[in-house]
């Protein structure tokens, strides 16, 4: 095995290790301790609510970040992204705090707390395009840590203060200062430059692409929190536990995967591509098996309470959840060999058919309708992604002769 080889299993390994540091404490300790302290429906809120934390910072931040990575190359006068990052932010504070004061009436002072925690978690997964940048995966994974540090510190806070938002709000505050202690991305000068209009250009493609993948991910909850009630909403969460998790642990495959997509020496062919697609199809076959598996074991341990309840839709959530993931595991091999626009075009046809499926069969076959909307749309999803990617290369091999 050559080196190059070994650096990208070892950065692969580090990346998914450093996810699941975070997703391992968030899904084993800081959501299961709420599920036993909080009734079903105050749970189903605080799913609820931090479904439209991550749909926003990831719209915006995760959004900065990739446009980051692909545009870096073009600048040799450091600019633009500091100006983006924070009418991003100033952006994120009003919406946010306007969404939870209308949306879940909670308190002023909550209000700020839970726009706080939206505007930080924003920036934080911008400032680690630091250590994708220079392909150093062991320095995100000590973020992480420190992330994780953070929540522990933040539970104890909420436990004692009564107040959820805590736990989640000191974690990315963790991780954050850990960024701006050991990156200069901070530093940059708030300045326009020539390159400005096409960055911003490819910005707001990715914004539109990442708010519907990410708004898709929770719009589960967004629509059953209205039409069948929060407890509900703790139902599914708890039924698709597991396939979530698993994603919330492949959107590190994702990060390095467009990390090397994006090196100059990375040439993409059609061959290439179906060797991607018939491996993410292989892995997420046999991940359904195992999930299926371990799941009972699991949520007997972490969710007692409502574990009963949730059973009747654990397959059909999971099917779901897993298509899901090798949608958005696909994603960075498309978006390096299409256009920007495509995003958009792909996250559109996916949520207008997720949304005309569910409308059609919510009435009849109520929790059952989210988990089937949610598997035709994925599997539809996923056949335009392929074709995208295949006519777009199609396209560069007719242009380069």
């Amino acid at each position: 095995m050559t080196l190059k080889k070994k650096k990208v299993i070892m950065d692969f390994a580090i990346n998914i290790l450093a996810s699941g540091i975070v997703t391992i404490v968030l899904q084993i300790f800081i959501y299961p301790f709420f599920g036993r302290i909080l009734d079903i429906n105050q749970y189903g809120i605080l799913l609820t609510s931090m479904g439209i934390v991550n749909v926003i910072a990831s719209s915006l931040g995760n959004s900065l970040n990739n446009v980051r990575l692909l545009k870096n190359s073009n600048y040799k006068t450091l600019g633009d992204f500091n100006i983006l990052l924070l009418y991003s932010s100033l952006f994120s504070l009003i919406i946010s705090g306007l969404i939870a004061y209308i949306l879940f009436d909670m308190t002023i002072f909550d209000c700020i707390l839970f726009a706080l925690l939206t505007s930080i978690c924003l920036i934080r997964q911008y400032l680690v395009v630091t250590y994708r940048l220079i392909l150093d995966f062991k320095k995100l994974l000590v973020n992480n840590i420190y992330i994780c540090v953070g929540y522990f510190v933040g539970l104890l806070l909420s436990y004692f203060s009564g107040n959820w938002i805590i736990s989640f709000l000191v974690g990315e505050l963790f991780g954050v200062l850990h960024c701006i202690r050991k990156s200069d991305l901070i530093k940059e000068p708030l300045l326009k430059t020539i390159h400005f209009q096409d960055t911003y250009k490819s910005y707001f493609h990715l914004i539109i692409s990442i708010l519907f993948g990410q708004a898709m991910l929770y719009m589960d909850r967004f629509i059953i929190l209205p039409f069948l009630g929060s407890e509900m909403v703790s139902v599914y969460t708890v039924a698709s536990f597991a396939g979530k998790t698993l994603g919330i642990l492949a959107l590190p495959i994702s990060s390095v995967l467009l990390s090397y997509y994006t090196k100059n020496d990375f040439v993409f062919t059609k061959r290439k591509l179906y060797l991607i697609f018939s491996s993410i199809m292989l892995a997420s076959a046999v991940s359904l098996i195992a999930i299926q598996i371990i799941c009972p074991f699991m949520l007997t341990i972490l969710y007692p309470k409502i574990y009963k309840l949730a059973i009747p839709y654990l397959l059909y959530a999971n099917i779901g959840s897993v298509l899901n993931i090798a949608s958005n595991v696909l994603q960075p091999a498309i978006m390096k060999v299409s256009k920007t626009k495509y995003q958009v075009y792909i996250q559109v046809f996916f949520t207008v058919i997720f949304l005309l499926c569910t409308l059609l069969l919510l009435k009849d076959y109520g929790l059952y309708a989210i988990c089937i909307s949610i598997i035709i749309s994925n599997i539809l999803k996923i056949a335009l992604m392929m074709v995208i990617g295949i006519k777009s290369l199609s396209y560069k091999e007719a242009m380069n002769g």
